[in-house]
């Protein structure tokens, strides 16, 4: 375990291989550095967030780091192919997962949720700063911002999630009482590399998860546990970098969707993204179709259920949108994958 600002994850340990895509031409200082944590479940999303952040943004220059533990032959050739076209630099990191392994997971999250840990770790010495996204966000505006932010010496910028009553609960539940002035979700983080590593995040965020069970209040994992060990030395910025919305509130009989005019980034938090097929068409999920629509993955099919819950969740969508002949066939495949 790390202490005193020793870095946990040894890059030459945690990394088995580095292949970069493009080279930049303007001066390093000008580059914005953008990073994803993702598995194979949600590649997809993440090169359709990246196609988005380049659509929207195409007078900066960016940087992409991916931290993955594997990734399909064709989308290499896929990324280099916007890479080529777009002007930019995509890296992409395959990594050792063992220092990972025994962290807690869930039928929603894998060990990827971790892999944000190892990124402030990975660039200290090389950059300042650097955005972190979850693989489920997509760009709709300018987010130049985000690199010109005041951070001083707090560990990260992120966004509020919910309201205050939600952070007084958090605050009791993890009894971290500075929780009640915000608790913020982890999908979008402006990390700063320096105070993140003299705090030894992420040598205390893996001893904690490692010892959750004497953690009653923790349920959210890594967002609690960031929450907990940054508390106080957080910037909160503005929810239109943080627009959440889950698609299954399109089952709701009234659904307000919060995305509008000013929003820059969209999180499509849940278990059903827009890349499935059974939620794909609502109008929330527009921004994810019009992004993929010019990028190099335009003619990739969406994804099918494939499992128990995926079943259950496209049953109950085809149901809402009056085609119930074949929700009754997802029904009758989701009964039978539970008993198989």
């Amino acid at each position: 375990m790390s202490t005193g600002g020793v870095m946990y994850f040894n890059r030459h340990e945690i990394i088995k291989e580095i292949i970069a895509f493009g080279s930049h031409s303007n001066k390093i200082e000008s580059v914005k550095h953008i990073a994803y944590g993702t598995d194979a479940r949600f590649l997809v999303g993440c090169k359709i967030s990246i196609s988005s952040i380049l659509q929207q943004n195409k007078e900066h220059d960016f940087c992409f780091h991916i931290f993955t533990d594997s990734i399909d032959k064709n989308d290499l050739i896929k990324i280099k192919e916007m890479v080529e076209t777009s002007s930019t630099v995509i890296k992409i990191y395959f990594i050792k997962t063992d220092k990972l392994e025994n962290l807690p997971k869930n039928k929603l999250w894998s060990i990827a949720i971790y892999y944000r840990l190892l990124i402030a770790d990975f660039f200290y010495g090389e950059v300042n700063r650097i955005l972190y996204l979850d693989s489920d966000i997509i760009c709709k505006g300018d987010i130049s911002e985000l690199f010109s932010l005041n951070i001083n010496n707090n560990y990260v910028a992120a966004v509020a999630e919910r309201n205050n009553e939600w952070w007084a609960k958090r605050s009791h539940d993890l009894g971290v009482s500075k929780i009640k002035d915000g608790y913020f979700n982890s999908g979008v983080l402006v990390i700063n590399i320096n105070e993140w590593k003299k705090g030894d995040i992420t040598g205390k965020a893996i001893l904690t998860l490692n010892n959750i069970k004497d953690f009653k209040g923790i349920i959210y994992y890594d967002q609690d546990v960031l929450n907990i060990l940054t508390a106080g030395s957080v910037v909160f910025i503005d929810k239109i970098f943080n627009t959440q919305y889950s698609l299954n509130y399109e089952l709701k009989t009234e659904s307000v969707c919060p995305i509008n005019e000013n929003t820059r980034l969209i999180h499509y938090i849940g278990p059903c993204k827009p890349w499935h097929s059974w939620v794909a068409m609502y109008d929330a999920a527009q921004f994810y179709r019009d992004a993929k629509e010019v990028s190099v993955w335009e003619n990739d099919r969406y994804i099918s259920p494939k499992n128990s819950m995926q079943y259950r969740y496209a049953a109950k969508h085809n149901f809402h949108q009056n085609k119930y002949v074949h929700g009754l066939f997802l029904y009758l495949k989701y009964f039978i994958s539970k008993l198989i």
